[in-house]
């Protein structure tokens, strides 16, 4: 069937084939057969009716050209993946249990890196109560929230990367220790050999 005009459904629409759609469906779901971003690939975009704070309008484009599949925000609006929680896979099959993010491979980060974590203190005893630790968890996001409105999210940011820096240096500097400390023993050991070869050859000659 053609038609040469506006096709008005006001019920589901169900489709059991393939639909190819260049036109604009409804202000919210938009499907181009040629995408704004990257070019010359094929993609939906979903949205571009939410004002934000960019004074732009928010939308999401999925897509894929001839080199790769895309998934792409729209302009500063950040792209975020599972935010109300569950495990991300990437290059894997299914995450393993207890694990929020998995990589099934090698990663790159061209750029700076900022990990940030906040520690339980382990007390001696008996077992924390799950409700118990549940507060805990929550205690500690809500510490988190209110350094995050007082230093703002970048300083709050650089501080976790400064005190990720410092336990590394710790480490480092531990480790360093402990070579040292192993080398001295070499040392000495190959010293206490040395006497020991000194006395065996000087008994040999006599």
């Amino acid at each position: 069937m053609y038609v040469n005009g506006n096709v008005f459904v006001n019920m589901h629409l169900h489709v059991h084939g393939h639909m190819h759609i260049d036109k604009i469906i409804t202000p919210r779901v938009l499907i181009h057969s040629r995408a704004e971003t990257p070019q010359y690939g094929r993609g939906i975009m979903i949205g571009n009716d939410l004002p934000n704070k960019w004074k732009t309008k928010t939308n999401m484009r999925i897509g894929y050209n001839k080199g790769y599949a895309w998934v792409q925000s729209h302009k500063e609006v950040p792209l975020t993946i599972n935010p109300i929680g569950g495990a991300t896979c990437i290059t894997c099959k299914r995450p393993k249990k207890k694990i929020e993010l998995q990589v099934g491979g090698h990663g790159y980060v061209n750029g700076e890196l900022f990990v940030a974590t906040l520690k339980k203190k382990k007390k001696k005893g008996k077992k924390k109560p799950k409700a118990e630790e549940e507060h805990t968890d929550l205690a500690l996001s809500e510490a988190r929230d209110i350094l995050e409105k007082e230093m703002g999210a970048e300083e709050l940011n650089v501080v976790s990367s400064w005190s990720s820096a410092a336990k590394i240096a710790q480490d480092n500097h531990r480790r360093i220790l402990h070579r040292k400390s192993m080398i001295s023993a070499n040392e000495a050991s190959l010293q206490a050999l040395e006497k020991e070869l000194a006395s065996l050859m000087s008994t040999s000659k006599r």
